[in-house]
């Protein structure tokens, strides 16, 4: 599995690109920022977008559904359902206070427990609030996407609507007791880590 990272110059957040060898159905995780530079990359590459997951809600991590969705309309846009609510909504995903108000495609797929994603590769998740109300933890084969719950170095950022401290601390205790120490984080914004790496800052 091979994991391809665009870092948009407008939020300094991460969009990663998940490909399997010999298959151009890939997984895009937080599409956002100048969106041209992620088509170009997957024009260049032939890739076609079979899911687009959304780690949570807010702005910086969602702003390429819609270019996404225009250009590749048989890709699904997948999360959780507190997220599929607040990234229609300007004001729940934060872009209206930035005088950017941005409104996305509605989610194709909401996930809950019974959600079954097809690909090559084993997809997990776990809605997880705590940074947002519509938090997930991705996990593909043994790496995860945790958003903006853990970032490395950085206080999780629990004060914008709908952040709750205690979950952070409940989602780091399922994450370190739960997988093993050498599993590769990737986080919403700044450089992956090792699950053992991981601190809780809150």
């Amino acid at each position: 599995m091979n994991i391809d990272t665009i870092i948009n110059d407008d939020y300094k957040s991460n969009t990663y690109i998940v490909s399997l060898p010999n298959l151009l159905e890939v997984l895009i995780i937080d599409p956002a920022g100048d969106v041209t530079v992620l088509y170009d990359f997957l024009y260049r590459s032939n890739y076609q977008p079979k899911y687009i997951m959304l780690t949570h809600e807010h702005i910086d991590h969602i702003t390429g559904t819609n270019m996404l969705k225009e250009n590749y309309p048989l890709s699904k846009i997948v999360c959780t359902e507190a997220c599929s609510q607040r990234i229609i909504d300007p004001k729940l995903n934060l872009s209206h206070y930035r005088n950017t108000p941005y409104t996305s495609v509605p989610a194709d797929i909401i996930l809950s427990e019974n959600s079954n994603l097809e690909w090559e590769a084993t997809i997990n998740y776990f809605p997880w609030e705590g940074h947002s109300p519509g938090g997930m933890i991705i996990k593909i084969n043994d790496i995860i996407f945790c958003g903006d719950q853990f970032i490395k170095g950085i206080k999780t950022v629990t004060n914008l609507p709908g952040g709750k401290r205690d979950r952070v601390k409940e989602c780091f205790d399922f994450l370190k007791n739960n997988f093993p120490p050498e599993t590769i984080i990737y986080p919403g914004h700044g450089d992956c880590l090792l699950l053992n790496e991981l601190e809780l800052i809150i």
